[in-house]
């Protein structure tokens, strides 16, 4: 968060660090020792002694005053409290949930391209308990690691860029994959892949990643991973569509069985 230049000229330097306190009436408390703190070389004032005016009572008064309300308002600015990693977390996970599958569960809608209205979601977490500002939502959009969300130009709009178990056109265009792509598995789950292949399981595709790396990742959630390499060229030969996510996850309606070859890590 920027410092105000109103207290930065007047020879102010404050670590809004320490004032971020999670309780509300500690930082309050803060802010409140803040205005009594005066700086080094300032006289009762609070004012550096070389910039006093002809009037050097008053103005530190007034100055006084004005970094006390300033800083209050950069308190009420930043809301109760910071969200940390964990809280980050832990809020995507419900997004995920909330814009992928059930945005009902907060009383919001999806257009027919998977766009929910911003501030209609930021009502809604608030109604289900989860006080996020936009702020909050920008910092999630940008520091997921799978980017799994997107805004539009003017924020107004997010949407999960892949995922999806109920129907939406997230307005991909088909793309010709690499030769080889990878999916993550468990081992409990191989006995039916090789009987049926790859189904999306309630979403809309079947993810793929071009890299092992992901691959095990993801098969790791659910037990002993297992890597399966997928002739995605071939099939693409064949006549089967992919698609290239925003976050680089490559999307297939399904993968037959044999066009699967099993990699055991």
């Amino acid at each position: 968060m920027k410092s105000s230049p109103a207290f930065m000229s007047g020879g102010f330097f404050l670590n809004f660090a320490t004032c971020a306190s999670r309780d509300r009436r500690q930082a309050e408390v803060c802010a409140g020792n803040a205005c009594q703190t005066r700086p080094p070389g300032s006289n009762k004032t609070g004012l550096p002694i070389a910039n006093l005016s002809p009037s050097p009572l008053k103005i530190g008064r007034l100055h006084n005053a004005l970094f006390c309300i300033s800083h209050m308002l950069l308190i009420l600015e930043m809301g109760e409290k910071y969200m940390t990693m964990k809280e980050k977390v832990t809020v995507s996970k419900f997004l995920s949930l909330v814009l992928r599958h059930r945005p009902e569960k907060i009383g919001i809608t999806l257009d027919q391209n998977g766009w929910a209205d911003t501030d209609a979601l930021i009502s809604g977490l608030k109604q289900a308990g989860r006080r996020v500002t936009l702020q909050d939502l920008m910092d999630i959009v940008d520091t997921n690691e799978k980017q799994r969300f997107k805004f539009n130009d003017d924020y107004s709009k997010i949407r999960a860029n892949q995922g999806h178990s109920i129907s939406v056109d997230l307005e991909l265009k088909e793309t010709t994959p690499p030769v080889i792509l990878y999916h993550g598995t468990a081992s409990c789950f191989i006995k039916a892949i090789k009987k049926e292949g790859l189904k999306p399981k309630g979403r809309q595709h079947v993810h793929l990643s071009s890299d092992t790396e992901t691959a095990v990742n993801v098969g790791s959630r659910h037990g002993k991973a297992v890597v399966l390499t997928i002739n995605s060229l071939k099939m693409h030969e064949d006549g089967y569509k992919f698609y290239l996510s925003e976050n680089s996850v490559w999307l297939t309606s399904a993968v037959p069985a044999e066009y699967i070859s099993q990699f055991q890590l």
